[in-house]
């Protein structure tokens, strides 16, 4: 089973390129080449999401109990 730390790299490694992905979209060729536009927005805050996510549970602290 996989541990809090590594759902947390997972985590932050996803996110890192989902934003990544959303940010170069145009430069890659899959954005509509208008500028940055509403769905890079919202891909690049779902990659920082994911991003946020991962490093709590990253960071957090364990339990005295496990």
């Amino acid at each position: 089973m996989m541990s809090s730390r590594w759902a947390g790299i997972a985590l932050i490694l996803v996110g890192l390129i989902v934003a990544v992905v959303f940010i170069l979209a145009d430069a890659i060729g899959i954005g509509d080449s208008n500028g940055f536009g509403p769905n890079q927005v919202l891909g690049l805050v779902v990659g920082l999401f994911l991003i946020a996510v991962g490093g709590f549970l990253y960071l957090r602290r364990r339990s005295a109990g496990s």
